[in-house]
């Protein structure tokens, strides 16, 4: 045995023996958390010993990588322990730092066993050995990964959190606990830090050695905490007698293995028979008697695991070594229970191995979990790849990191044409530059989404939703979002848009039919206007001389009721026609006065009487026109035929416009037959209450009014009737 494997081993037995005492400790009095705390402190270290000296004796660079691996579950113990121990000694520490520390280093540990190797190298080429206190150790030969980083962040937010703790206590005048506890916990943790990443990092070539500087730590705390409790119980110590202490020490001891569910044992070299503690009679509970051979525990195990067990036993009795093994046992119910077994070779005075000594403790739930963890990943990764848009992943630059299989499928890339693609080379024109907007965004506000048209191999334009996500990745801001496909819906809103346009086109062909008497009238005034000038100024013409100023005069009025019977045409056209929506300055005031004189002989003929309440210098609205024209037109011949009951004295119509904060308000007010109890049924399609009425005129005009991002509402008037109220956006920018 050389000086390595007794430097660990010694460590490792001083580690689980203090263990054991403070677990006891803990176990008598539970609000001893300081003690719990170290107890797991000690284990833990002695965690970090036994895998330090199995690493200094591996020769394997795949068994190394796979000790590195699991050496940060005894760290995460000993980091983790290490700011209870701290917290709850001193009573002091802001809560939130020891939170956060203890949570960078769980997610250090999950980051590890999510790694292809390890959370400290991507790849160990070779494990070499070099010469070390007089025998030989090995040492990695790999490419140190970019994640041990993040494990030195965790470690300065611990050192940050002691430090705290430290200043604290030293203003309170505790300075030699500070001296004793803190400061060496805070060098001792640093030197061992700086000494694994040198390792690591291939800068110094020794085996990893954390476990012996925590040591040091170890004995500092450890002396700290049996001081305080020598001072406490020096009296009932003085008292005791060496029997009863004895026996004290023994069913510590025994307590301590069974509250850990520590089951140890040894197996002789020679009649491979195995002694075991009552503990792990317990542990296994399928044996009986303290003596059983080695065929009787290998009988009882999975038949998978029978040569591997075999083969490990034989090994440590011909070559003295620690050993580690973890074998599955077969219960009388048929259940499979998963155990692991350390120990190693039992030497005696002559160095001639004499058997194996060794614990063992059930680790099926570890194992379910591990188990339950890989089908988790797979499920995740399944889920990944079958979304059926995009998934992406990029780094602060705008290099493609990663994506799921349809990427490829929709852009037409390939895996390798992929990789380190840039996210500008997608767009292009509005497209590129409203991408670098939202792409800045992403990492300000933290999150974006944008409709882009996004260029796939080839040079075709396909239209998607992109969305964005600030993530933070090895300490580096990186994007990670989805993309979904538009085409189909971008099909679907311009056949509705379609189809609102044709609708809205008949609705006002509807409305103008109804109109179709008045507007003949309209049209017939200028018309017979015209004939009869016409007619007069032939009789001028025909006399000798003819009188030439009265047929200029005439003339005149010939041109005046041609333009009128012009603008009637002109605007009837201007509903009339089925033209794509155009949205532009309008004045209300004006569009309403338009469509007014559009109705006047109408409202004339049903004796209705008009009252304009209309603002000055009402602001624009950001709208269509003929829209606008078609929603006021079937209010105002809604209103006339609400009023067909009406007594002629009481037929008013009134129409009022206002400016209210950033909106302009309309309304069209009537003296008619009301509304119904459900008021908003009158604006549901195919609601009427006219005889030959198809019940859409309003639910057309509260499509067109919503799409100008207004609002259209009715409500019933105190005195009788209703009244119609229509709000739009003020135009940005409008007086």
């Amino acid at each position: 045995m050389d000086w390595i494997t007794v430097i660990f081993s010694m460590v490792a037995s001083a580690c689980l023996t203090l263990a054991a005492v403070h677990y006891l400790v803990w176990f008598r009095q539970r609000d001893a958390w300081a003690n719990l705390m170290f107890a797991l402190l000690v284990t833990s270290t002695a965690g970090m010993a036994a895998i330090e000296l199995a690493m200094a004796r591996e020769e394997s660079a795949v068994a190394y990588g796979q000790w590195v691996r699991w050496y940060h579950v005894p760290v995460w113990g000993v980091f983790v322990s290490l700011v209870g121990f701290i917290h709850f000694y001193f009573h002091a520490g802001r809560p939130w730092l020891a939170w956060l520390a203890c949570g960078l280093r769980t997610l250090v540990l999950v980051v590890n066993f999510l790694t292809e190797v390890s959370f400290n190298y991507v790849a160990i080429s070779a494990v070499k050995k070099v010469d070390f206190l007089g025998g030989l150790a090995s040492v990695a030969e790999g490419v140190p990964s970019a994640w041990s980083r993040f494990g030195q962040f965790s470690l300065l937010v611990l050192l940050v959190f002691v430090t705290d703790v430290c200043v604290s206590e030293w203003r309170r005048g505790k300075r030699r606990t500070v001296l004793l506890v803190g400061v060496s916990t805070l060098l001792i943790a640093t030197s061992a830090v700086v000494q694994t990443h040198l390792v690591f990092a291939g800068s110094v070539q020794t085996p990893i050695m954390a476990s012996v500087f925590f040591m040091g730590m170890v004995v500092m705390m450890g002396y700290e905490l049996s001081s305080r409790l020598l001072r406490v119980h020096e009296l009932t110590r003085q008292l005791q007698q060496s029997e009863r202490h004895l026996r004290a020490s023994e069913e510590r001891l025994s307590m301590a293995t069974k509250a850990a569910s520590i089951g140890v044992w040894s197996l002789d070299k020679q009649s491979l028979t195995y002694w075991v503690a009552p503990s792990t009679l317990a542990l296994f509970g399928e044996f009986h008697g303290r003596d059983l051979s080695l065929e009787q525990v290998l009988s009882r195990m999975h038949a998978g695991d029978r040569s591997k067990v075999r083969q490990t036993l034989e090994q440590v009795l011909n070559v003295a070594r620690l050993f580690r093994v973890e074998y599955r046992m077969l219960s009388s119910d048929g259940s499979v229970r998963w155990f692991l077994s350390v120990g190693r070779s039992q030497v005696n005075e002559k160095g001639g191995i004499t058997g194996l000594a060794g614990v063992t403790l059930e680790i099926t739930d570890r194992k379910l979990a591990e188990e339950d963890l890989q089908q988790k990943n797979a499920l995740l990764e399944a889920i990944f790849d079958s979304v059926p848009g995009m998934i992406y992943l990029y780094n602060a630059e705008g290099r493609l990191l990663r994506w799921n299989k349809n990427f490829e499928v929709l852009t037409g890339y390939t895996h390798d044409e992929l990789r380190d693609f840039h996210v500008a080379q997608w767009f292009d024109g509005e497209d590129l530059e409203r991408m670098t907007r939202e792409w800045e965004r992403i990492f300000t506000t933290g999150q974006a989404s944008a409709e882009l048209d996004l260029i796939v191999k080839g040079g075709h334009k396909v239209p998607y939703l992109f969305t964005g996500v600030r993530v933070e990745m090895d300490g580096k801001p990186h994007m990670i979002g989805v993309g979904i496909d538009m085409s189909e819906q971008r099909r679907i809103e311009t056949e509705l848009t379609q189809q609102r346009e044709q609708l809205a086109h008949f609705s006002r062909v509807a409305s103008l039919g109804e109109l179709s008497g008045s507007l003949a009238h309209e049209l017939n005034q200028p018309l017979g206007i015209i004939l009869s000038n016409a007619q007069a100024a032939q009789s001028l013409l025909a006399r000798d001389p003819p009188d030439l100023a009265e047929v200029s005069d005439i003339l005149a009025d010939i041109v005046s009721a041609d333009c009128r019977a012009g603008d009637v045409i002109k605007r009837l056209r201007a509903l009339l026609e089925r033209g794509k929506t155009t949205r532009q300055p309008v004045d209300l005031n004006e569009n309403l006065q338009e469509v007014l004189r559009l109705t006047r002989s109408d409202l004339i003929e049903h004796d209705i009487t008009v009252s304009l309440k209309l603002e000055d210098n009402l602001p624009q609205v950001l709208a269509d026109r003929v829209h606008i024209q078609q929603v006021l037109l079937n209010l105002i011949v809604n209103a006339r035929d609400a009023m067909d009951g009406t007594p002629h004295e009481g037929r008013v119509l009134t129409l009022t416009s206002a400016q209210e904060g950033d909106h302009v308000h309309l309304t069209v007010q009537d003296r008619g037959c009301g509304l119904p109890a459900d008021v908003d049924q009158i604006f549901k399609p195919f609601h009427t209450s006219k005889a030959h009425g198809l019940g859409m005129g309003l639910a057309i005009c509260r499509k067109l009014v919503t799409a100008h991002e207004g609002r259209l509402w009715a409500e019933p008037n105190a005195d009788g009737g209703a009244t119609f109220h229509v709000i739009f956006p003020m135009l940005k920018g409008a007086v």
